[in-house]
């Protein structure tokens, strides 16, 4: 529920009101660009979602379906249904297509098939090819999504799907695909003083003009996870090339703060011996620590980054957490100090990643960055590859997606992948994104 609200509210920024049916009111209705049904086949009051449906119809206000239950309202919704079939069992939509995008959809609640000839009646979307049946319809009046997309999903396109049929209601939305390109892990150790693979890449990026956003450790410290006390080694204030390309490019490129060491003593961080490996806060902190003690633990280290990337960079005003994790009560510290947090947002009651989410969400008194489609791997030489396959998928379902794609500068140097940069930065290129500035586009988003 929250996920979805969160969804239309950031990407089609406009305020949404959730009710349950017995609280329905006509006067809801007043000024409101749409009616939105989240089905679930068993409502407890079908009066009340009748009625909505009729006085919907008759304020000429258009009407999103998202989820199961329709067949019940087939006249209000205009919809005819397969004569004798039921809802499919979960499992039984293996995959679907949207837009030509297969996407699994084995762990979704789906409706009963609408018949055939809707598919004459408005634009299909994404078709079941097992029953022959539309699964997603657009009409000028009616965005009829015929599943629920974040019941036990992890697939997560099938949600982008659902916001984009739901989307078209409000009119057509310009092409405009969007990557926010980050170096990752910037810290002295790993690129200083002087740092060739950091000068070669950023070089690089300036010549064919990609806006950086820099994910900068604030303090490398020793990595030993039995260490009573962490040992300070140095500061971002030694990665003299950081510094440099700081001060002489600053239109080019955004002060991320990546935690503050991104590592701290805990047995857990054992192996952990080069930085950006290590964990600075784990998701049991409120357990382990205590709420208050986990909540001064994270604004103490949040207070002593940003002070010390401000002496020799900026102040910070962007925030990436280590691993993009966090407790809700950190989290909290996070969104008070920063106006903009770099990655998806945290959990909506499950694990981490649940939604891939294409554009930035509002949350609290903060915005939150989009989604990743990952990063170069050093194990992995097919990774610029399916980043690519990625980025071509949701530009194929969504108009004007907003993405996050990250690269670590030391991969530039190994053995056979000199090339990998070139080619992610070209390969976006020719699947018509462009470089973006984060801080950019949330101003004129707003």
């Amino acid at each position: 529920m929250q996920a979805f609200r969160e969804a239309l509210e950031s990407y089609l920024v406009s305020n949404v009101r959730m009710v349950a049916p017995p609280h329905y009111d006509p006067v809801l209705l007043e000024g409101a660009d749409a009616l939105v049904v989240l089905g679930n086949g068993a409502f407890g009051d079908v009066a009340a979602v009748s009625r909505a449906l009729s006085d919907a119809d008759d304020r000429g206000v258009p009407i999103a379906w998202v989820g199961p239950g329709a067949d019940r309202f087939a006249d209000e919704l205009g919809l005819r249904f397969r004569a004798g079939l039921q809802a499919p069992q979960r499992g039984e939509v293996e995959e679907i297509a949207y837009n030509g995008v297969a996407m699994a959809t084995d762990t979704l609640a789906f409706a009963p098939p609408l018949a055939a000839e809707m598919a004459r009646q408005g634009e299909v979307r994404a078709w079941d090819p097992a029953l022959e049946s539309p699964v997603i319809l657009n009409r000028e009046d009616l965005a009829y999504v015929g599943f629920l997309p974040f019941v036990d999903n992890y697939g997560t396109l099938p949600f982008v799907a659902t916001i984009d049929s739901v989307a078209r209601l409000f009119g057509a939305r310009a092409v405009d695909r969007r990557v926010l390109f980050r170096l990752e892990d910037i810290s002295a150790t790993a690129y200083g003083p002087d740092a060739p693979e950091f000068a070669d890449v950023t070089d690089f990026l300036l010549q064919r003009e990609v806006f950086m956003h820099l994910g900068i450790i604030a303090e490398d410290v020793d990595h030993d996870p039995d260490l009573r006390e962490e040992r300070v080694l140095r500061d971002i204030g030694a990665a003299r090339n950081v510094v440099t390309l700081a001060f002489s490019h600053p239109d080019a490129v955004e002060i991320v703060q990546h935690g503050f060491r991104h590592f701290r003593p805990d047995e857990r961080n054992a192996g952990c011996g080069i930085p950006g490996c290590g964990w600075e806060f784990f998701e049991d902190d409120e357990e382990t620590l205590g709420v208050e003690a986990a909540v001064a633990f994270a604004r103490e280290r949040l207070t002593a980054g940003r002070e010390v990337i401000a002496q020799h960079l900026s102040v910070p005003m962007v925030y990436e957490a280590p691993h993009y994790t966090m407790t809700p009560a950190q989290a909290a510290v996070a969104e008070e100090m920063f106006p903009l947090i770099l990655h998806e947002p945290w959990s909506y009651g499950s694990e981490r990643g649940a939604f891939f989410l294409p554009w930035f969400t509002r949350r609290a008194s903060a915005w939150y960055g989009p989604s990743d489609v990952g990063y170069v791997a050093y194990d992995e030489p097919l990774s610029v590859d399916y980043i690519l396959f990625r980025l071509d998928a949701i530009a194929r379902i969504l108009p004007d997606p907003v993405v996050i794609v990250f690269f670590h500068p030391f991969i530039r140097g190994a053995e056979g992948r000199e090339d990998d940069l070139e080619r992610l930065v070209t390969g976006i290129e020719r699947l018509g994104y462009r470089f973006a500035s984060a801080c950019d586009e949330l101003a004129s988003a707003r």
